[in-house]
């Protein structure tokens, strides 16, 4: 389907060198409730220094997604507030879990509204958004004229089966992994293919935000002098200041 791969992580992520000679070129890494399995800008920074671009999927459960718009508005306010604080670039990915388990039908209103609430307060990083979930979701999701950068996961839902990539998918979660990491556990990531759908071209967060440039130096004035010209054509030069 594609050589570009990225990985994502949570709890035990791989080393960042080990992840980029395997061939990986991005990771998905986790914004939570749980600092135990999220990003920090200590790994942001090794994972840049590594030569990865970096995307972010906020999950605090499975299936929060279910509990509507309240709840999408909550988590997407508390994403942005993370994002900022990684000094993440504005339009770095962020996934809203909206579909990690076989959803069905009765669930679809909460899911929706999830994702709106989670698109409306994500503020300045809304541009980046995108959703992660089943074909299923990505379908409902879309037709209901919600846009983003979906991740689909290989999760059969509602007789749809996630071995087929959705069309409006752009990243896809794999089984199982095509290629191995030096050091890392088996089953500790999972390997996603990229580079094709509506978004071929995925914005990762690829470097340090830019700072901020110093504040100009106040002038200093010693001493300023004038010269005075008069009708002879001679000058004069006096001190002032």
């Amino acid at each position: 389907m594609t050589d570009k791969l990225a990985y994502d992580a949570s709890f035990t992520p791989p080393k960042p060198a080990a992840a980029k000679a395997a061939g990986y070129s991005a990771v998905i890494r986790y914004l939570s409730p749980d600092p135990a399995k999220n990003l920090t800008k200590r790994e942001s920074q090794q994972l840049l220094d590594a030569g990865l671009g970096i995307g972010l999927v906020w999950e605090s459960t499975a299936m929060r997604a279910v509990m509507g718009y309240e709840a999408g508005l909550i988590d997407g306010n508390q994403s942005a507030r993370m994002m900022r604080e990684l000094h993440a670039p504005v339009g770095t990915p962020i996934f809203a879990n909206v579909g990690d388990w076989s959803t069905t039908s009765g669930q679809l209103n909460g899911i929706i509204g999830y994702y709106q609430g989670f698109t409306e307060n994500l503020h300045e990083y809304s541009q980046g958004c995108g959703g992660y979930g089943n074909s299923y979701i990505i379908n409902r999701l879309t037709s209901s004229g919600h846009h983003g950068i979906w991740w689909q996961n290989a999760i059969d839902a509602m007789g749809i089966p996630g071995s087929v990539v959705n069309q409006h998918a752009s990243i896809y979660q794999r089984q199982v992994p095509t290629v191995k990491i030096a050091g890392a556990k088996p089953g500790s990531w999972d390997e996603d293919a990229y580079g094709f759908g509506p978004v071929p071209d995925i914005p990762w967060w690829q470097s340090q935000a830019s700072k901020p440039p110093p504040k100009p130096q106040p002038l200093t004035i010693t001493q300023v002098q004038v010269m005075v010209t008069y009708s002879d054509g001679s000058t004069k030069t006096f001190p002032i200041g």
